[in-house]
Parts: structure tokens; sequence; C-alpha cells
């Protein structure tokens, strides 16, 4: 169809024709779709892998560690307490207050380190002193008299009483005058009976003016 200028100036035959042509193609994409059928959407691509790859784990071990256990503690075991610590033989006194013809106090306390004692009492001294040193005598086969001479004062003394290879020894521990006495010595007894027989002549004797002596 060929082109031509009508006296209004349009173009009326090539304007119909390109119009067609716009229609035909169009109706050649909606039958290769299909109807009713929308068109496919472009295929989706994969993204590509990070460059950035995670850590290889660390092969060496890690060591466990290794928890030593402690040892139980120990059961102790309580000891029953003690009364009273003078209950021993040896820390017990036996005291006894001495009868003196000058009248002075004078008593003793007896250390028994044998545990043999059974009775302790005073004598009957004389008014005229007759002992030299610490004098034993028997006055039964159990029984001794202790004699000795001191100064006419009150007197605090102490006899400690021990058996040493199979011997009985005697300390007899006689404080000396603090102030100003009567030179003249009376004689002071004590009377000891043990559990057993004694022989007056196997026993040693000792006396001694104080404790730091």
């Amino acid at each position: 169809m060929s082109l031509f200028h009508d006296p209004s100036g349009a173009l009326r035959p090539a304007t119909l024709s390109l119009a067609g042509l716009a229609i035909a193609t169009v109706a050649v994409v909606a039958l290769a779709v299909g109807p009713g059928r929308p068109a496919a959407a472009p295929p989706s691509i994969p993204p590509a892998p990070s460059s950035s790859a995670p850590p290889a784990p660390d092969p060496t071990p890690v060591p466990t560690p290794v928890v030593t256990p402690k040892p139980p503690a120990p059961v102790v075991t309580p000891k029953p307490p003690v009364s009273n610590p003078s209950d021993e033989p040896e820390d017990k006194p036996i005291a006894v207050d001495l009868d003196t013809f000058d009248g002075h106090k004078v008593s003793i306390d007896i250390i028994d380190r044998t545990g043999s004692i059974v009775s302790a009492v005073t004598g009957k001294p004389g008014d005229n002193p007759s002992a030299d040193g610490l004098a034993v005598k028997n006055v039964n086969d159990r029984t001794l008299r202790l004699t000795w001479v001191d100064f006419p004062i009150d007197n605090q003394l102490t006899l400690f009483v021990d058996e040493v290879d199979g011997r009985l020894w005697l300390l007899l521990i006689q404080p000396p005058p603090t102030g100003t006495t009567d030179a003249v010595g009376m004689d002071r007894e004590l009377v000891l009976t043990f559990d057993h027989a004694v022989d007056a002549s196997t026993v040693k004797t000792f006396i001694q003016e104080g404790m730091d002596t």
C-alpha cells in the first residue's frame, strides 16, 4: 500500500497498516504464552559462594584438668575432761597439824609418791630436843615414827615420800626462821602407817631448808 497525502494532510492508509501490525504482534506473543498463563519469571541465579570460609578447628586437644581429691579430715576423739587434776596421788597432799610442846602452830603436807601411806597422824613430842636429823623408828612392822628438831616457831613443812631401788626415801622440807627466835630447838613428831611392812633401818632420810636449795 502506498502512502499518500489527502487534502487534509493525514496519512490514513499508512496509519491503519501500522496499527494492524502492532495488534498482530501482541496476538502472537499472547498465543505463545498461552491463554490464562502468566509469563514465566526469569530463572533465579544462586548467589556466589562466600570467599571467606570458617576457620578450621584446632587439631591440638585441650587437656582435661586433673582434680586431686582432698584427703579426709582426721577424726579427733575428744578426751574426757579431768574433773580435778589434783586428784593425782602425788598432787594431793596429806595435811597434818602437829602437836607441839611449846605451843607453836606447825603443820606438814605429805606428798606420797608411793601411794602406800594409809594413815598419817601427829606424834607426842617431849619438852627436850632428842633427834639428830630426821630420825625414823618402827612402832610396828607397818608404822614408822618420824622425829626431828625445829626452831620454836610457827612453821609449814612438806614431806616427800618416794621409793627408790626398793627403799623408802623421805625428804623433809623445813623452812628456816624469818626473824629473831630462840636458838633452843623443839622436837616434832609424825607417825606414818603403810599398807605393807617397812623396815626403819632401810629408810633413807633428808632434811632441806627450802624448796629452792
